[in-house]
């Protein structure tokens, strides 16, 4: 019988002895980790571009259509007022801009600051007199530039500078109905002239054409521009639209059957037309 007992207690006393062990080994303390949440950068650098208009008018508050608005701060942009009298562009920073507004038969507005939605008043322009001796080192020059497919470049912009002057203020232009361009004021030398669509601001993805006209010549005609028309039926009548063009956005207003026609554009360019927000 204790042969019995013996056996069971040398049996049992591995357990026991685990059992003790672990019943007054010291308590492992629980180690809680924390994870950091994960961090969101906030990208401040977003630029919003926002909408931004004039209205141009004379001397008894009549709207003026057709007038040029050239914007020359933040950016350079151009508007063409429509027959309300309204010039809209976008602007990603509103807070300080600049304009110069011309109009066929009126004197240019002077460079000046203007608010979103101000009305700028034109006065008439007077006959000018012929002045001699201080314009003499001035030489009249006519360009002419001609789309390939005929489009017009009514009111189409050109910047003109002197060759090699890549950084100075240009000469600043607009062609007529039939695409002249009448350089008055220009110096009698080699010059370089760039001509941007008509309402779209002056950068590289907008330029139609760029050309060298030499000292001494008079007349110029550049032919065979490649131009496109951007056309869109079947929008929301009278509502503000995108034309974009990479970075470049300019506003655009259907008419009152929905229907939008921008042009002539680069005829290398893509154009999408999206709805303003």
């Amino acid at each position: 019988m204790l042969n019995k007992f013996t056996l069971l207690f040398w049996i049992a006393l591995p357990i026991i002895t685990v059992y003790v062990i672990l019943l007054f080994a010291p308590k492992a303390e629980s180690v809680v980790v924390q994870q950091p949440l994960p961090t969101v950068e906030v990208n401040n650098d977003i630029e919003i571009v926002m909408p931004f208009d004039i209205t141009v008018v004379d001397s008894d508050g009549s709207p003026i259509s057709g007038a040029v608005v050239l914007f020359t701060l933040p950016e350079l942009h151009q508007g063409i007022s429509d027959s309300d009298g309204i010039a809209r562009t976008t602007f990603t920073d509103r807070s300080k801009v600049e304009a110069l507004v011309y109009a066929r038969g009126y004197s240019p507005s002077p460079l000046t600051s203007v608010e979103n939605h101000q009305h700028l008043a034109l006065t008439k322009k007077d006959e000018t007199p012929i002045v001699e001796g201080p314009l003499a080192a001035t030489f009249l020059r006519m360009v002419q530039v001609v789309t390939r497919d005929k489009h017009s470049l009514h009111n189409a912009m050109m910047l003109v500078r002197a060759l090699g002057d890549n950084d100075g203020p240009p000469f600043i232009y607009f062609a007529d109905n039939d695409g002249n361009f009448i350089l008055s004021e220009v110096p009698n030398i080699d010059l370089e002239c760039r001509v941007y669509p008509a309402a779209l601001p002056a950068v590289p993805n907008t330029l139609l054409t760029k050309f060298v006209i030499r000292a001494g010549v008079p007349e110029l005609v550049i032919n065979d521009v490649a131009t496109q028309m951007v056309v869109r039926e079947g929008l929301d009548a009278n509502t503000l639209h995108q034309l974009v063009a990479g970075d470049s956005v300019t506003l655009l207003r259907s008419d009152a059957l929905g229907n939008i026609s921008a042009g002539p554009l680069p005829a290398a360019v893509d154009y999408s037309i999206k709805l303003s927000d």
